[in-house]
């Protein structure tokens, strides 16, 4: 066209006639247009990989099949577990940390819009909007013990549809003995 390179994908399909082979019929299909928006996607999608892993506040996200699809340099070092350790792993590796972790979890409960779960596992949790906030203590497998408060929202497609959730836990642990040792 105007000296740019594109990239063509060929089909070719091979022609016989009377069982013997005659020749190749070969199409070929402009999709440079299909690559520059994947590539767009690609960047995107790691743009906010690294937003999310930079986020100050412990962070997770999960898929519409409860797959973690997210989880942030926070999460890792209050967890003590690597992203690699459950990066593509359901439930079980979320919770694999504490020891007395609650089921279902939260983000589990907001992904499927669950209330009365929420309101039966999570009794202080209130609603802003699509997003229920609540607050915990617990224990991670260590002895080592946190009070957290914990936000989760779920993640809408293009559509409106949930695809999936995300939440951020906040360690108030200090706060919580500060106050507690100005009431005594």
């Amino acid at each position: 066209k105007d000296g740019e390179y594109i990239f063509i994908n060929f089909h070719g399909t091979r022609i016989f006639e009377n069982g013997e082979f005659a020749g190749m019929q070969i199409m070929g299909r402009d999709i440079t247009e299909h690559l520059v928006v994947a590539d767009t996607y690609r960047k995107a999608n790691l743009r906010l990989t690294k937003i999310i892993d930079l986020l100050p506040d412990p962070t997770m996200a999960i898929d519409m099949t409860g797959t973690v699809v997210a989880w942030n340099r926070a999460m890792e070092v209050l967890s003590g577990l690597p992203a690699s350790a459950v990066m593509g792993k359901e439930e079980g590796a979320i919770t694999s940390w504490t020891r007395n972790s609650r089921e279902p979890t939260l983000i589990h409960c907001v992904l499927h819009q669950d209330k009365d779960a929420i309101a039966g596992t999570y009794p202080n949790a209130h609603f802003e909007g699509n997003t229920v906030r609540t607050e915990t203590e617990i224990t991670r497998t260590d002895g080592q013990s946190f009070s957290l408060w914990i936000s989760a929202t779920p993640i809408f497609g293009e559509e409106g549809e949930v695809i999936g959730a995300i939440e951020s836990l906040r360690d108030v642990t200090r706060q919580k003995k500060i106050a507690r040792a100005l009431r005594e």
